[in-house]
């Protein structure tokens, strides 16, 4: 079972420029839904980062199933972004090999449209981390970075970008430019309720707030106060 819980005060019930073609038969389409209602403009689409406090915390899943969902309800195509380099599961979940990626666009080698796979599933195209180890650091890194994601935002119906926990978030803030909403991946009866305090902390003290947290296979009988009171 998967539940949102939006974190923002200011949360405007605007429809994003899309028109759904099926029903809402799932959890995550209507996190889909949910997160497109709520986007203001008509020209580009939101691009929603997803991350967790610790590791297989179910970022991956979460990130595939609502990229599989946005495609079956949205009539333009949806992104998702491996920026998990050191383990790229979400590429092993579609079939794509592990070739030219973020890496290779950053550093202005191919474009963005060179390096989408696009999936067995209609509508929807991952994007991994590429293949080039770096040694030296491109200066225009980050605008490159959210030039990728301005790009993509201009051409897809939603961007996802599956993002590796926080704590390794903080050493790579660069990830984060150009996320309009971050989400929290909490696996409810196996993430410790101070470690997402602490990973909301974390995020705070770099400047980044929480857009939301997932809860992933949650159970009924677990009581939802207990993470809606952190």
């Amino acid at each position: 079972m998967v539940e949102y819980q939006d974190n923002r005060r200011d949360a405007p019930n605007v429809p994003f420029a899309m028109r759904y073609t099926v029903p809402v038969v799932s959890p995550y389409h209507g996190l889909v839904r949910e997160l497109l209602s709520r986007w203001p403009s008509e020209t580009t689409a939101p691009v929603i980062g997803l991350t967790s406090a610790a590791h297989r915390s179910g970022v991956t899943t979460i990130a595939a199933n609502l990229g599989v969902s946005a495609a079956e309800i949205a009539n333009r195509p949806i992104l998702l972004i491996d920026c998990n380099a050191n383990s790229p599961d979400l590429l092993n979940v579609f079939g794509a090999p592990a070739s030219s990626g973020i890496n290779e666009i950053v550093y202005g080698e191919q474009t963005l449209s060179d390096c989408v796979f696009p999936t067995r599933v209609h509508n929807l195209c991952v994007l991994g981390p590429g293949v080039a180890s770096r040694q030296s650091k491109n200066t225009n890194e980050e605008h490159a970075w959210c030039k990728l994601l301005q790009d993509a935002a201009r051409g897809c119906g939603l961007v996802i970008v599956d993002l590796p926990p926080v704590p390794e978030l903080l050493s790579e803030v660069m990830s984060l430019q150009g996320i309009d909403r971050l989400l929290l991946v909490v696996e409810a009866e196996r993430t410790r309720r101070q470690a997402v305090a602490r990973a909301k902390g974390q995020l705070s003290r770099v400047g980044v707030e929480l857009s939301g947290i997932v809860l992933n296979k949650r159970r009924k009988h677990i009581p939802g106060w207990i993470y809606r009171r952190i």
